[in-house]
C-alpha cells in the first residue's frame, strides 16, 4: 500500500460470533493495515452454509465503535456490512479466523467461507481464514492473514473469486 493512499476499508466477518477465539487477533492484524469495521453473528453460526435470512427481521446491534452484531447468518453479516453499514465503500472482506478447518466438502457448509463468498458475489475481494482445531494461538495465523490481505489489496483478485486459507496448528509459532 502506497503511503500516500488512503487507508483501505476492511470488513471483518466470521461464523463463530462475537466471542469467537479468532476474531480479536484478526481484527488486531487488520487494524495495522486499514480501517476496520466488524459485522459478525450475535452467536455462533458455524455450518450455516450460504444462507440468507428472509423470513424474520434482522436486528443490528452496535457493540462499540465499528463493531456490530447481527442476528443473522455469516452471509447476512457480510452482505449487511458491505451494503448497509459501509454503503459499498469496502476494499476487502476477511472472514474468520475460524476455529477448525474448512477443507473439501466442508466449504459447502462453512459460514466462514460463505461470508467471503457473499462478498465476492458483491464484487469485493474476500478471504476466508480457518485454523486447525488443535491450534490454540491465533496470532501467527492473523499475522499471515495481514500479509495476504496487503497482497490482495495491492494486486487484487479476479472478479467473483474469494480465497479460502487453512492453517495447520503452528509448529514454530509462525507461517
Amino acid at each position: 500500500i502506497v503511503p500516500s493512499m488512503k487507508r483501505p476499508q476492511i470488513l471483518v466477518c466470521n461464523d463463530d460470533g462475537i466471542h469467537g477465539p479468532g476474531l480479536a487477533p484478526l481484527i488486531s492484524a487488520m487494524r495495522r493495515i486499514g480501517r476496520v469495521t466488524v459485522s459478525v453473528p450475535e452467536q455462533e453460526r458455524s455450518a450455516d452454509s450460504h444462507s440468507l435470512t428472509l423470513h424474520k427481521p434482522l436486528r443490528l446491534r452496535r457493540r462499540s465503535p465499528g463493531i456490530y452484531t447481527l442476528n443473522g447468518s455469516p452471509a447476512d453479516c457480510a452482505r449487511f456490512g458491505v451494503l448497509e453499514i459501509l454503503k459499498g465503500r469496502v476494499d476487502l472482506v476477511v472472514s474468520g479466523i475460524n476455529c477448525g478447518h474448512n477443507l473439501g466438502c466442508d466449504v459447502v457448509y462453512s459460514g466462514t467461507v460463505a461470508a467471503a463468498m457473499e462478498a465476492a458475489l458483491l464484487k469485493i475481494p474476500a478471504i476466508a481464514f480457518s485454523l486447525d482445531p488443535n491450534g490454540k494461538d491465533y496470532r501467527p495465523a492473523a499475522a499471515f492473514a495481514a500479509r495476504l490481505a496487503r497482497q490482495v489489496l495491492s494486486s487484487g483478485l479476479p472478479p467473483g473469486v474469494c480465497l479460502n486459507v487453512n492453517f495447520p496448528a503452528a509448529a514454530r509459532g509462525s507461517y
